[in-house]
């Protein structure tokens, strides 16, 4: 074994042994020492979900006239890496050997890594002399990726609007949103009438990568006024609701609100200041506007009770 082959296997053992600290190391075969750092929000991951991509910045990439760098994510085995994207991402190394990456979503989902593997990112770069550019097989550099398992949140259902007119119902219909699901699960749908019986054909629904499912629908046909009934039922159970929801189909008419009469404000009396004996005269004077004030809003709480 070479010694450059040795000195490079330690710098990505190095790697591997980091915890997720945004962090890349160079290997010290490339003298340009080169590093580079996954934003905050580019080191974990949910499985399958890339959310807003992976952003990274590079320095010290010595690249004189320029050059293009490549980035891979996969997984580490030791001194191998395993790319799960088919296609790298082609990004340029700007003056001053900078290298910047934003929202990058590769064309693989994340997996979670199977024992001893150790999720990555790699970026490695090409020299460039004019129009001539060849990769160095020694510029690699990695960080590590951190890839969380899914977990389904809390199950269930909204529908939207609560209630519709017959009208409404068959024009414009409602809208339910699913959540607690698996990722990408699949799962039926069916609506209840009033009288409890199914009320049109079933449908199937399949969650996004957050395990929520939607669905926007419409009733026709003889549509009975009352509550409906929107079931949703996991696939190979024994067809107990998942979650279920209810709306109404009926006259939908919103209560009026009472208004409320704005409350009186007496004018503040308008004294003379002669002197001591007007402090008696004052609190006379807003006693009787007070006991008057209080007369008159209990004359019309009254008569909004009545």
């Amino acid at each position: 074994m070479s010694k450059t082959l040795i000195t490079r296997a330690a710098a990505i053992a190095a790697a591997t042994a980091l915890a997720a600290t945004g962090i890349l190391i160079a290997a010290p075969a490339n003298a340009a020492g080169e590093s580079i750092v996954l934003a905050n929000d580019s080191i974990h991951f949910t499985e399958n979900d890339w959310g807003a991509g992976i952003s990274l910045t590079g320095t010290g990439f010595g690249v004189a006239d320029g050059g293009v760098a490549q980035v891979d994510v996969g997984t580490l085995d030791g001194p191998v890496f395993t790319a799960w994207n088919s296609t790298p991402l082609d990004t340029p190394v700007e003056s001053g050997g900078t290298v910047a990456v934003t929202g990058w979503v590769p064309d693989a989902l994340p997996q979670l890594p199977a024992s001893g593997l150790t999720p990555a990112v790699r970026v490695t770069y090409e020299l460039c002399e004019g129009t001539s550019c060849e990769f160095s097989d020694t510029t690699y550099v990695y960080a590590n990726l951190v890839i969380d398992p899914f977990v389904p949140g809390d199950p269930g259902i909204t529908i939207t609007p609560g209630c519709n007119t017959v009208e409404q119902i068959q024009t414009d219909g409602y809208s339910i949103v699913v959540t607690g699901l698996d990722q990408f699960e699949s799962v039926g749908d069916y609506v209840t009438g009033p009288d409890g019986e199914q009320f049109g054909d079933s449908a199937q629904l399949q969650a996004d990568v957050t395990g929520t499912a939607t669905g926007d629908f419409t009733l026709s046909g003889d549509i009975q006024l009352g509550i409906y009934t929107e079931h949703i039922v996991r696939f190979g159970g024994d067809a107990v609701d998942f979650v279920s929801g209810t709306f109404e189909v009926g006259t939908c008419v919103a209560p009026t609100p009472t208004p409320t009469p704005a409350a009186v404000v007496p004018a503040a009396p308008q004294l003379a200041e002669t002197g001591a004996s007007d402090v008696g005269l004052l609190t006379g004077g807003a006693l009787t506007l007070l006991v008057a004030g209080a007369v008159l809003a209990i004359a019309r709480r009254r008569s909004r009770s009545a």
